[in-house]
């Protein structure tokens, strides 16, 4: 007795020893709970390089003779347990499951239950993967049929430190008797693990869930977890009808669901880890919805250097529509992470939804962004080169101008003549319409839509035009310009501009008719929304909808968006409505398509939002045209301070405004068409802004976009090669010749995708105190000219005139005309 007294005082001292060194390990690891799927995937996620997906389920599978009948946890039909269902499938196909992202700073190995019953059974393979990391570890694998019957399984896993996943990967056998299951995921205490987050630039979070989570994960110290789901998901009078990105019943939004939840539980959706911001102004963005009697809450944390802090919290319904919050993150001064909770109340009709949510791009830049530099000209030309093909270069400066009565005395930098800048000299050689152009370095696309600063000289009596192009995928668009005499003093312009490519900025300098045209650059400064890392990728088809074919398509927003979406990049969204807006004395009051307050419109609601401020919705996104297009909305600005309302062609990157109209035009609905360019060769979308004015009273409305049959683009949405070779049609020679209009339009057209026609006169145009009298050609009233009557037309209203075709041209080509404008 005596010895066997000895031996288990032994045995008890050698226990005691060890739960010590337990309990002081966990003072520094986290013990992770056991992953048994009875509260969803509690932080696991679907992989994306497999070929399906695993799926949750309680009881038998849909198989016979193959799968569990009972999970392993409680051993019984009510207890869940994940799945591959191999009916339907290839032979050697795959369903991936991935971990949550782990720290492991001891050598330890993991455990899991799985079950591999059937005459099928394919494969079960369990991998580690560190984060960086390319290839993958296989450190488990089963095959065959392992009998109905629940196996523990182990694998051992690394102690480096470094984040990893681990991937459990069912393979599908020769047959739908192959159902693989797994339940009971865990990790020993004798591993040392931390929870880890997937660090993301800040640009890169906004989610809209229509392809996946973003990164974000379900917490494991919360009692339940988000669901994906689509309008279809929602219980009765509780949860959205459609989602927030599109307006419809097919979209993806996350959601609690309530009825199933326990009573005062809560559900924590976690961000990755972020970047700390450039400034202190970072904003997180969230469209929620919480309708229903017994609505609990839905609130929003930061977690930042051990600490979480409560930032924002909704309590009770707030009705059967889709709300939006801004909300600031305050000083983070390291990184941090996101926290979503959504809690469940006392019943069933308590479902909260989230979309569309994710940090501001503009305010909330990462520390790790490249910000193109400011340009002052201090430490010589800072990688800008003259370009090699015109006719002379700019020079770089201090103190004033060769010339007198022309250009600036000093830079605009330090406002001193011992300050930097550049300019073109034009006096001689120069000539009338000689240019000159410095180019950018080459720069990665911006996150969004980019604006840059620069500050101008352009004084004297004689002085030509400065231009702002960008080059982008070998093509050079116009961004800016400006002509004439503008003072002696240095002025500053502001250019907005976007760009799915990388792009270069070129300074065009243009001389006037004499030397006193001296043009001077300084200063050209980006904003922070220019941030950018690499190249960013091609937006997927899901967050804009492709049309196969516009063919006169009508948005009349009567059952929903149409398709056209919120953009992430603006202030506020435009919203869907009917009847009268909340504010008085602005807004429509009945919509156009049925002209009465049960027809819906798209408006902007300016009561909260700041003068300036945009809110942006896109259109899908249609094949270029293979014809003349023109596109009408109809639109309401009835408010005395209304704002303006924009209208751009977006196509492979580059914003092109086609409509601008300002100021309060009465409460009523009137009609406007804007032109696609011939030169839009790529898909494109157009981009309705509405920018506030100076007060609530700016309601903006849009209704009935549509396009005319020209606009149909390639059989099945399929985008055509830009045409090549010559044109169809009549060609005109070589030296053409002198257009004088005196016997008939001589081979010009009127273009049919414009407002107004050009007329064709002489002696006078029909309206009093505008117009010419005379030709150019005669100087007398028997010669003819062509014209734009206004009288009828609207303001913005557009005439073009086409020439005919002409043969390409081997030497440098000048086009000269008169015109008058009185």
């Amino acid at each position: 007795m005596a010895y066997s007294w000895r031996v288990y005082m032994a045995a008890l001292a050698v226990f005691l020893l060890a739960a010590s060194s337990v309990r002081g390990q966990s003072s520094s690891c986290t013990t992770q709970p056991l992953v048994n799927f009875n509260s969803g995937f509690e932080g696991y996620t679907q992989s994306s390089t497999d070929t399906h997906d695993w799926v949750r389920n309680r009881g038998r599978t849909g198989s016979s003779n193959t799968g569990p009948n009972v999970d392993h946890t409680s051993g019984t039909a009510a207890g869940y347990y994940i799945y591959y269902e191999t009916s339907g499938r290839t032979q050697g196909s795959t369903a991936q499951i991935v971990s949550p992202l782990f720290s492991n700073t001891k050598a330890c190995s993991i455990q899991f239950w799985y079950h591999m019953y059937g005459s099928n059974i394919g494969s079960l393979n369990v991998y580690y993967q560190e984060v960086g990391q390319v290839n993958k570890t296989r450190i488990w694998t089963k095959s065959g049929n392992q009998n109905n019957v629940w196996r523990r399984g182990t694998a051992a896993i690394k102690g480096n430190g470094a984040p990893f996943n681990i991937i459990y990967e069912a393979v599908r056998g020769n047959g739908f008797r192959g159902d693989i299951a797994l339940d009971d995921l865990s990790f020993p205490t004798t591993c040392c693990l931390t929870r880890s987050y997937p660090t993301v630039c800040n640009t890169t979070t906004t989610t809209t869930l229509e392809n996946g989570r973003n990164g974000w994960t379900d917490a494991f110290n919360d009692q339940f977890d988000w669901t994906l789901g689509i309008a279809s998901s929602s219980q009765t009078h509780t949860g959205p009808h459609v989602d927030h990105t599109y307006g419809n019943n097919s979209g993806r939004y996350l959601y609690i669901r309530s009825a199933s939840a326990p009573v005062n539980s809560a559900a924590k959706l976690v961000s990755p880890t972020l970047q700390k911001p450039l400034g202190t102004g970072c904003q997180f963005k969230l469209w929620y919805h919480m309708f229903g009697a017994t609505v609990a809450s839905l609130e929003v944390s930061v977690m930042s250097g051990g600490t979480t802090q409560s930032l924002w919290k909704k309590t009770g319904s707030q009705g059967d529509v889709w709300q939006f919050a801004e909300i600031p993150i305050g000083n983070i001064t390291a990184q941090f992470n996101i926290i979503i909770t959504g809690s469940k109340g006392s019943g069933g009709q308590g479902d909260v939804a989230i979309d569309d949510f994710g940090l501001d791009a503009a305010t909330c830049l990462c520390t790790n962004c490249s910000l193109p530099a400011t340009i002052d000209w201090t430490s010589g030309w800072q990688s800008y080169t003259q370009f090699k093909g015109d006719d002379f270069d700019w020079t770089r400066r201090q103190g004033g101008t060769s010339s007198f009565n022309t250009g600036p005395s000093a830079d605009h930098t330090t406002g001193t003549r011992f300050g930097w800048y550049v300019y073109i000299e034009t006096s001689l050689p120069r000539a009338s319409g000689h240019a000159a152009s410095i180019i950018s370095p080459v720069y990665n696309p911006p996150v969004g839509g980019c604006t840059f600063t620069f500050w101008y000289h352009m004084y004297g009596a004689t002085t030509g035009s400065l231009n702002v192009w960008i080059q982008s995928k070998n093509i050079r668009r116009q961004l800016w310009t400006l002509s004439g005499n503008q003072g002696n003093a240095w002025k500053q312009a502001t250019v907005l501009f976007g760009a799915d490519s990388t792009y270069q900025i070129e300074f065009q300098g243009v001389s006037g008719s004499s030397f006193t045209g001296d043009i001077a650059l300084d200063d050209i400064a980006f904003a922070k929304t220019c941030c950018s890392g690499s190249p960013k990728p091609t937006v997927p088809a899901a967050t804009t909808p492709r049309s196969p074919c516009i063919n006169s398509t009508l948005a009349t927003f009567e059952q929903g968006a149409n398709g056209f979406t919120q953009s992430l990049l603006d202030n506020f969204n435009w919203t869907r409505r009917r009847g009268n807006t909340p504010s008085a004395s602005t807004g429509p009051s009945v919509d156009h398509t049925t002209n009465s307050s049960s027809g819906f419109y798209y408006y902007i609601e300016t009561s909260s939002f700041t003068a300036g401020q945009r809110a942006i919705m896109l259109t899908p996104t249609y094949p270029y045209p293979l014809a003349a297009c023109r596109a009408s909305f109809w639109y309401h600005m009835n408010g005395a301070d209304i704002g303006r309302l924009d209208v751009y062609v977006v196509a492979a990157g580059v914003y092109t405004l086609l409509r601008s109209i300002t100021g309060n035009k009465g409460n009523q609905w009137l009609q406007a068409y804007v032109t696609i360019p011939k030169t839009v060769m790529t898909d494109y979308q157009l981009q309705f802004v509405g920018v506030k004015g100076r007060s609530f009273r700016g309601d903006i409305a849009i209704d009935d976009i549509s396009y005319e049959s020209t606009c149909c683009g390639a059989s099945g949405g399929v985008t055509v090669a830009p045409p090549t070779g010559k044109p169809s049609g009549p060609q005109a020679p070589c030296a053409a010749p002198l257009i004088t209009f005196d016997n008939g339009l001589q081979g010009y057209t009127q273009d049919v995708a414009d407002d107004l026609d050009w007329v064709r006169d002489r002696a006078g145009t029909g309206s009093f105190g505008t117009g010419p009298n005379v030709d150019h050609t005669t100087n007398s009233g028997a010669g003819y000219y062509m014209y734009v009557e206004t009288s009828s037309g609207r303001f913005n209203d557009t005439a073009i005139l086409n020439s005919p075709w002409y043969l390409p041209v081997t030497t440098g080509c000048k086009v000269n005309f008169w015109y008058h404008m009185l």
